[in-house]
């Protein structure tokens, strides 16, 4: 077993009576109670020979246990670098919200509704946004199309599976850079007053 690095090559099994000693069981049920069985009945028909036993999904998931660590540490990075970019988008939002809070006031007692407030606020945030997408989707397209070509059989990555990411909501920006935005929006218009 080699994984899905290498191609599937043409296998034979020839039928060699009397070569053999590698027993395939089922086990449905109790593994341990069946594998002392097992061993039992090979004591039985085979004294004092030891009785050594693997497991077949062990066996077909050996190859890909690489790549199993490496899309754990992935993600352990990628999750870190998603809350850490969060926070960076979070003080300027509060900044921004308390810098223009008579302009919002103003705005909040003209009528204005929450998202209105928001959207004018999350504005110059929204080409930094845009920016971040773009350098992050074009490492990825990148650093996939690199990864895949380890593999006989794959898909091609296209741009299309990158885009949701950006279109698809809740954004991680506007979670955690909208309630310094919003908190503003919310107040009634006697807050305002407490302002000189």
């Amino acid at each position: 077993m080699a994984g899905c690095t290498s191609a599937v090559e043409p296998l034979v099994i020839p039928l060699r009576p009397g070569i053999g000693g590698t027993l395939l069981v089922r086990v449905q049920g109790d593994v341990s109670s069946a594998l002392r069985h097992v061993e039992a009945q090979v004591e039985k028909l085979v004294p004092n020979t030891p009785f050594h036993y693997t497991f077949l999904d062990d066996f077909f998931h050996q190859p890909y246990r690489a790549e199993e660590r490496l899309g754990q540490v992935f993600g352990l990075f990628a999750g870190m670098s998603v809350l850490i970019a969060c926070l960076g988008l979070f003080g300027p939002a509060a900044y921004t919200a308390e810098r223009r809070w008579k302009e919002i006031g103003i705005r909040k007692v003209l009528g204005a509704t929450v998202a209105h407030i928001a959207a004018l606020l999350s504005h110059e945030f929204t080409p930094l946004v845009l920016l971040a997408f773009l350098l992050g989707a074009s490492i990825t397209y990148v650093a996939m199309d690199h990864w895949l070509e380890n593999f006989v059989y794959r898909i091609d990555i296209s741009w299309s599976m990158l885009t949701p990411t950006f279109i698809y909501p809740p954004r991680p920006h506007d979670l955690f850079h909208d309630p310094g935005h919003i908190r503003p929006g919310h107040l009634s218009c006697c807050a305002w007053c407490e302002f000189p």
